[in-house]
């Protein structure tokens, strides 16, 4: 009996000690139509298949990038995708977050949304000064695109409030821009966008440029987090690359988040690269030298993960 006790004994230290880093993540991406939606997915697979810590990702379908802060700070999920400056404001408990600063702590940086300006292929307008008075598709509420737009527009001295906003998913906001029903379908998403047509012209659409004065503007401002992009020619089948304006996006956490884990997250990614960009299209545009240019604290088990690397946070 002793020894069956004995036996009994060593065998629940040994499955308590395999399961003492064992987690299950929820981590908050988007809905479909953007970048956030699959990248969540692939990131969760990768973990599935190569953590050596036992832990798992539950992906959880939100509204994107703002909102996903707010389910950060609640602690309705454990993990986030989200972009540099919802982060910043995050922290800082500013604009969205005001009065409430949020514990938001950095994995990585990944790939750049860009800010595509959807119009149909006859329409009269052209450049930000003929959107005043538009029916325009913004993207769902608490996703990203607003934050992109605002800052846009803060550069041309406009608002939403000259506009008719329209809070819909990318699907569906380009459904009513071929439908009649608004105007101008803005999407923030890595390129090419899961929603958007791969030969826009086809589909009766175009995309805006944006202008040198928009980029002169930008310089002025100074900020951190923004900066020009170009969607290539090839992305959608234009006529020609299209200059617009981007924000890097960031996988994050909080403290709470054990060390263990989020190095096995960065092992199951970075360490199997090259089959993260067969799996997802947007993986291919993530820099690994760029995953430390952050503004916000790094998290402990990510410092570890990169150390090994010889990779310094800047």
């Amino acid at each position: 009996m002793n020894s069956f006790i004995k036996t009994t004994a060593v065998w629940l230290i040994a499955i308590l000690t395999a399961n003492s880093y064992a987690e299950e993540l929820k981590l908050g991406t988007a809905r479909e139509g953007g970048s956030y939606f699959s990248m969540g997915n692939t990131i969760a697979e990768l973990v599935e298949k190569y953590s050596r810590e036992d832990t798992s990702i539950l992906t959880v379908t939100t509204a994107g990038s703002e909102q996903n802060l707010h389910l950060l700070s609640s602690e309705n999920i454990d993990l986030a995708l989200t972009n540099t400056d919802l982060a910043t404001l995050a922290i800082a408990g500013k604009g969205p977050y005001r009065g409430h600063q949020v514990d938001v702590q950095a994995i990585a940086t990944l790939h750049p949304s860009v800010l595509h300006i959807v119009v149909l292929k006859d329409s009269k307008i052209h450049t930000i000064n003929d959107f005043k008075g538009k029916k325009v598709a913004v993207g769902p509420s608490g996703g990203g695109t607003l934050d992109l737009l605002n800052f846009l527009f803060s550069l041309h001295d406009i608002s939403l409030r000259y506009m008719s906003p329209r809070y819909l998913s990318y699907a569906s906001g380009l459904s009513q821009l071929k439908d009649g029903w608004v105007d101008i379908a803005f999407l923030s998403s890595g390129y090419p966008a899961d929603a958007m047509p791969e030969k826009l012209e086809e589909q009766g659409m175009r995309l805006i440029p944006l202008t040198q004065e928009t980029f002169t503007k930008m310089q002025e401002k100074q900020h951190p987090a923004y900066k020009v992009m170009t969607i290539p020619k090839n992305v959608y089948q234009t006529s020609s690359d299209i200059p617009t304006i981007g924000i890097n996006n960031v996988l994050v956490t909080t403290e709470e988040t054990s060390p263990e884990a989020v190095e096995d997250i960065l092992h199951s990614i970075f360490d199997h690269f090259y089959e993260f960009t067969q799996r997802n299209k947007h993986a291919a545009q993530i820099s690994l030298k760029e995953s430390l240019e952050l503004t916000m604290p790094l998290h402990e088990g990510a410092k570890q993960y990169f150390d090994k690397l010889g990779i310094k946070a800047e």
